[in-house]
């Protein structure tokens, strides 16, 4: 069983110069939020699917559907993911993705590294889900990498961590966010503790997926009682389930959008390119419905997800398809729907199919890559920290 334990690259000393370098960025790099809210640029993604004998073998439309959903977690931030080339990749060995090879691997495998997003999905040996690095190399290393598991897009298989948001995850780590409970304690203050982003409240444990139905998220929790603010149960750089990640704050945003004009200058000037700015449709692909959390989707407001910002049946990658606000949920009835998530997809009610039940309790906090959660979920366990982040 796979349990969330996605994690950023870094040695200790890196991640605490990145942390430095965080507030000294924010002090000289002072962009307006209106500037921010409003720059739009794109991003390529070179996909390598590494396989082994055709398992992890992925569709452009697998593909498209995992960037629709990049597309609505970040489209605050002004970036426009877009698929500029998959890569089938047969290699047992690299299917594996041992953590020690990530830097090897990008170094044979990568493209254009400073003017793209090269993602690696895997089946990784550890269990973890996914690994990035943080910024500061050079924008033009290989080793700026990500890596995923492939049955974390949507329609994957991967039990509650199957509907992309992985990814959305992992790609935060990549343009400069930290884990909301970054460090394990609570400090003076918001801004010095977790991310170091103010508007993101304190937090020194991750939260987790615990089960279907109301039990879907981890119950609210405020591990740092004497600063404002309860844990951030549904924001992308906790480690809850799919199922509850619907957030990230505008602080976080900000952030994001410093980070990449610091660090990623090719993309945040619009000079790198594209080679399919529309992707060609292909529709023949059996996408599962986005589960329900409480109780079906018509008492939610709507089994087909018009209602939760989707626009319909039409795909993704359609123009126009999703400028509705996608992501929202919609509530009614005490139940919660992330409907139409991938960006207008209509998903139907119920969770078809796919046992949520079996997602495990405990995580290893402080475990960054490693395996973490057996069957029986009776623990974690822990790994050195490096400087990439789960």
């Amino acid at each position: 069983m796979t349990v969330r334990n996605v994690g950023m690259l870094g040695l200790a000393a890196e991640r605490r110069t990145f942390g430095e370098s965080v507030q000294s960025l924010l002090g000289m790099n002072r962009l307006s939020e209106a500037a921010a809210r409003t720059r739009q640029f794109n991003v390529p993604v070179v996909w390598h699917a590494l396989q082994s004998n055709g398992e992890g073998s992925l569709t452009e439309a697998q593909v498209n559907a995992q960037i629709s959903v990049l597309n609505s977690a970040f489209s605050q931030v002004g970036a426009r993911f877009v698929l500029r080339e998959l890569r089938q990749v047969e290699d047992a060995g690299k299917f594996a993705c041992p953590q020690s090879e990530h830097d090897s691997i990008a170094q044979e495998l990568a493209v254009d590294p400073g003017c793209a997003v090269n993602v690696y999905s895997c089946k990784p040996a550890s269990g973890s889900l996914g690994r990035a690095r943080l910024p500061g190399l050079p924008e033009s290393d290989p080793r700026n990498w990500v890596f995923v598991r492939y049955d974390t897009l949507p329609g994957g298989d991967s039990s509650a961590f199957g509907y992309g948001d992985t990814l959305v995850h992992e790609v935060g780590h990549y343009f400069g966010l930290l884990h909301v409970f970054e460090g394990g304690e609570c400090m003076d203050s918001s801004e010095d503790s977790g991310d170091k982003v103010v508007d993101t409240p304190a937090q020194s444990t991750p939260s987790y997926f615990t089960g279907l139905g109301g039990d879907a998220c981890d119950t609210p929790k405020d591990t740092c009682p004497d600063l404002p603010g309860d844990d951030s149960v549904s924001n992308y750089m906790d480690y809850s389930g799919d199922l509850c990640m619907t957030e990230f704050t505008p602080g976080q945003e900000l952030r994001m959008v410093a980070m990449i004009a610091q660090h990623k200058p090719s993309l945040w000037a619009g000079n790198c390119p594209t080679t399919s700015p529309q992707p060609t449709p292909r529709v023949n692909v059996n996408f599962v419905p986005r589960a329900v959390r409480g109780a079906d989707a018509a008492a939610a407001g709507g089994a087909s997800g018009s209602q939760g910002g989707g626009v319909g049946n039409c795909p993704p990658w359609q123009p126009g398809c999703g400028e509705a606000t996608t992501r929202a949920a919609q509530r009614g009835g005490g139940a919660e729907v992330r409907g139409a998530a991938a960006g207008g997809f209509a998903y139907d009610s119920g969770i078809g199919g796919v046992d949520l039940r079996a997602a495990a309790s405990a995580e290893a906090s402080a475990s960054f890559g490693g395996f973490t959660g057996a069957e029986t979920g009776s623990g974690p366990s822990t790994t050195p920290a490096e400087t990439i982040a789960p």
